[in-house]
C-alpha cells in the first residue's frame, strides 16, 4: 500500500499532460487486459472506464458551475461594501478622495478580469522537491 500511495505522491508533482499520457496507458492495458481474457470482459470493462470518466467530468463540470458562481458572488459583496461611505468621513475633499479610490480599484478589478483572471480563485501552490 505504501508504495501506492509514493507512486500517486510522485504522479502529481508531474505536469498534467504526463498524467494525461499514463492514465491512457492505464486505461489502454486494462482493456488490452481484459480483452485477452474475454471479449465481454473487454467490452463490460470498456463500459464501466467510460462511465467512469463520464462521472468524473460532471464532476469537474459541477465544481467549476459552482466556484464560478462564488465567484461572481464575491465580485457582487466586494462591489457592494466598496460602495459605502464611512459615517466617520465628513470632509468632502477627503470623500472625493475615497471615490477617487474606488474608482481606481474597480479599474484595476476590470483590468485584472479582462485578462481571463479572477478574484476568488486561489493560486494552488505545488511544492517540489
Amino acid at each position: 500500500m505504501n508504495v501506492l500511495f509514493f507512486f500517486l505522491q510522485e504522479m502529481r508533482g508531474l505536469p498534467a499532460w504526463t498524467r494525461w499520457i499514463f492514465t491512457i496507458m492505464l486505461f489502454a492495458s486494462v482493456l488490452g487486459v481484459s480483452e485477452y481474457v474475454s471479449p465481454v470482459a473487454g467490452l463490460i470493462v470498456a463500459l464501466g472506464l467510460a462511465a467512469v470518466v463520464g462521472v468524473v467530468a460532471l464532476v469537474q463540470y459541477m465544481i467549476a458551475k459552482r466556484r464560478d458562481k462564488k465567484a461572481s458572488e464575491f465580485g457582487g459583496e466586494l462591489q457592494g461594501n466598496s460602495e459605502s461611505t464611512p459615517d466617520a468621513v465628513n470632509d468632502p475633499g477627503r470623500r472625493a478622495r475615497l471615490a477617487d479610490l474606488r474608482k481606481n480599484f474597480e479599474q484595476g478589478l476590470e483590468r485584472y478580469r479582462s485578462t481571463g483572471k479572477d478574484l476568488y480563485k486561489r493560486a494552488v501552490v505545488r511544492h517540489r522537491r
